[in-house]
């Protein structure tokens, strides 16, 4: 009954009845007891699960609509959201739901069609839910932000002698990024479901998510945890040339563009740089790289009418294009060397000049010429 009342006023704000939403909205505590499932992840487990997706769905509308103009009980729920990591709970729950625990524990969840199927409407939702929370609320984000970094200073000063701690940390700045906690998220499950080559629109979902995200946050230089990230897309883009038929075009399209933002966004520390992790890491990307960009380019010159080569070179171009000028020292020989050892070269100034021939890929003739001169 509870399940078949929430898929009746998702239809509702689905199909815009405004007049009946009017009334619906003025109902005493409607939001309150419509938002309860968000703030009780834990006690309800998997009871309630498909009604996630549609509770965040309408949640979603309705904030898109209104935006800071929303009813003020859901207003209430939305700062409720913002407090003691709730809005983080969620974001686990949504974006584990394929990895978690199932809402029936005699059931292998990750061979359970309906699971698969319930699990990635969640994300889907959780997707356009907390992009559009984001981008409505960030008065919000920024009050949550600054009230953790005050208690991370505050847990830096030695309460018995009254002086700041001394750390490898004590000349940065104490730092704390929502957006980069849920980017963290999406790039973990992201990872999981690749590596286990899962459900496609939940990987195309995820990378979308992670897209968005990263994005729209504003960028700190978190040093510590880059590294942590770059191990992930590093697993994420090794098994691209490996599983390379079993990625949909939205999804490769998605994770190309990811990773691109990742790159121009991310600043590695000295020490990193000079670890066997990051060029072993480095390594493995680099030659990921240079693989995909080797048969895309292959197919192209093959088959000039491939709708997905076309979708997916320009992103691909552009990560290569990053990998080429923004990575540095042994980095930029091996990318030289791989660049040469795939003969890449030779097959973008052939590439470009079919493309021109046809008029076609204006901008990526434009990004192969760039990638050539670099």
């Amino acid at each position: 009954a509870y399940l078949a009342s929430v898929q009746l006023l998702h239809a509702l704000w689905h199909e815009r009845r405004t007049l009946v939403i009017s009334y619906i909205r003025m109902r005493d505590k409607f939001f309150t007891n419509f938002c309860y499932p968000l703030f009780h992840i834990t006690e309800l487990k998997g009871q309630v699960a498909p009604a996630y997706a549609y509770i965040l769905t309408c949640l979603g509308t309705e904030i898109y609509w209104y935006k800071d103009q929303v009813h003020s009980a859901l207003q209430d729920s939305i700062g409720n959201l913002f407090k003691n990591d709730q809005l983080i709970r969620l974001s686990l729950y949504c974006t584990d739901q394929l990895h978690g625990v199932s809402w029936d524990e005699s059931i292998d969840m990750e061979e359970d069609p309906t699971h698969s199927a319930v699990s990635t409407k969640i994300l889907i939702a959780w997707k356009e839910f907390v992009y559009i929370l984001v981008k409505s609320f960030p008065e919000k984000v920024k009050e949550l932000e600054d009230e953790k970094i005050r208690k991370l200073k505050g847990q830096e000063v030695d309460k018995e002698n009254g002086v700041q701690k001394t750390s490898k940390k004590q000349n940065r700045r104490e730092t704390y990024s929502l957006r980069r906690i849920l980017c963290i998220h999406a790039l973990n499950a992201l990872t999981n479901e690749i590596i286990r080559q899962g459900n496609m629109l939940a990987i195309s979902t995820l990378a979308e998510l992670y897209l968005l995200l990263v994005t729209t946050q504003e960028l700190e230089k978190d040093l510590d945890r880059n590294l942590a990230a770059l191990k992930k897309i590093s697993s994420i883009l090794t098994q691209l040339p490996h599983h390379y038929k079993l990625f949909s075009e939205s999804a490769m399209f998605n994770i190309l563009a990811s990773c691109c933002r990742f790159f121009e966004s991310t600043e590695f520390s000295p020490e990193d740089i000079m670890s066997s992790d990051w060029a072993m890491h480095m390594e493995r990307i680099i030659r990921a790289v240079c693989s995909l960009l080797s048969r895309e380019l292959g197919i192209f010159l093959t088959d000039r009418e491939n709708e997905r080569t076309k979708a997916i070179l320009p992103s691909l171009l552009c990560l290569g294009i990053i990998l080429g000028q923004e990575v540095g020292g042994q980095a930029l020989h091996l990318w030289q060397d791989l660049v040469a050892k795939y003969h890449i070269a030779s097959q973008l100034i052939e590439t470009s000049a079919a493309a021109l021939q046809m008029e076609e890929l204006p901008e990526s003739c434009l990004l192969m010429h760039e990638l050539l001169s670099g």
